[in-house]
């Protein structure tokens, strides 16, 4: 059996199967199209209620949750590095459109934002991935993961990862890289909060999931384990914390996002595959809760309770 946990548990299930080089169908990915379509069905159906098919753009709205779900389908799906890319930016600036989607000063400022830490992110991966191109001649996942166990001297392909690893943190709202997910999910309607923390967020920590365990499988690859214990620990801590100093509950629930982060992160470092499949539970379970509280935090505003 393979000694890395994320393939364990997807052949675990019936083996994976390939289609061309750019897309990978196994049993974790089958699992987590099911879990976006469950979240971004019961998004939908509260945003038709929240938004309201009367209105001028809901069309526009509706039309950009269907590009974001099926985007974060197929970067899930990737078989490489750069499918992976395309798709997940794809779903990112459709993130960007819904937070200003109601179109006030703060919503258009927090989505300025978020376009800002994607771009600085997009610049990071695609760096890493010039580098990695430039080395092994190619972006397929099994490719790079045998350059790496094979290459006699790994230092440069390892740092072209580090790049790639600090774009797809930033996207995630690591910690330190988290800030524009307050200011973003607290700007946007509830609808589409909702919507980013059950489909977005979750893929985010997907992503950066299937890169470190298929790709940068430790220890044979990199023991990256212990760095990234520190970073679940801070993120869990920061996000724990400025969520109980907030009044405002949207802000609040968008910082106990932040904390969501850290114990995904958690299930990560332990590189076993009862802690992947905890965490893949996990994905379905915090993004249904967060989901849930921002559809409630929008039934609370417009009864005009906005603070605690």
């Amino acid at each position: 059996m393979d000694s890395n946990p994320f393939l364990f548990v997807s052949s675990s299930s019936g083996g994976r199967e390939v289609l061309s080089s750019s897309f990978l169908i196994d049993a974790v990915s089958i699992y987590m199209v099911a879990v976006y379509l469950v979240m971004g069905f019961t998004s939908c159906l509260y945003s038709s209620l929240y938004i309201g098919f009367e209105e001028k753009s809901s069309e526009r709205y509706f039309a950009l949750l269907l590009i974001v779900v099926g985007s974060v389908i197929a970067a899930t799906l990737s078989g490489d590095l750069l499918t992976l890319f395309i798709f997940w930016e794809a779903s990112a600036a459709g993130s960007c459109f819904l937070i200003a989607y109601n179109g006030r000063a703060d919503s258009i400022e927090a989505s300025l934002k978020y376009l800002i830490m994607i771009v600085i992110a997009s610049g990071f991966i695609v760096y890493g991935l010039s580098i990695i191109y430039g080395l092994v001649g190619s972006l397929n996942f099994w490719s790079i993961r045998e350059a790496l166990t094979t290459l006699p001297d790994k230092t440069l392909l390892l740092f072209a990862f580090l790049f790639v690893a600090a774009g797809y943190a930033i996207e995630t709202a690591v910690v330190p890289f988290h800030m524009w997910l307050p200011d973003a999910y607290t700007s946007a309607s509830s609808s589409s909060a909702a919507f980013l923390s059950a489909i977005v967020d979750q893929a985010s920590y997907y992503v950066f999931m299937r890169v470190l365990l298929y790709i940068l499988t430790p220890p044979a690859v990199l023991n990256w384990p212990p760095a990234l214990s520190i970073f679940s620990a801070i993120t869990m801590t920061v996000g724990n914390i400025f969520a109980l100093a907030q009044r405002n509950v949207k802000r609040m629930t968008s910082y106990v996002c932040i904390a969501d982060i850290g114990y995904n992160l958690v299930a990560i470092t332990s590189v076993k595959p009862l802690g992947v499949m905890g965490n893949l539970f996990f994905f379905f379970v915090g993004g249904m809760t967060t989901a849930l509280a921002f559809m409630a935090v929008g039934v609370m505003n417009k009864l005009g309770i906005e603070n605690l």
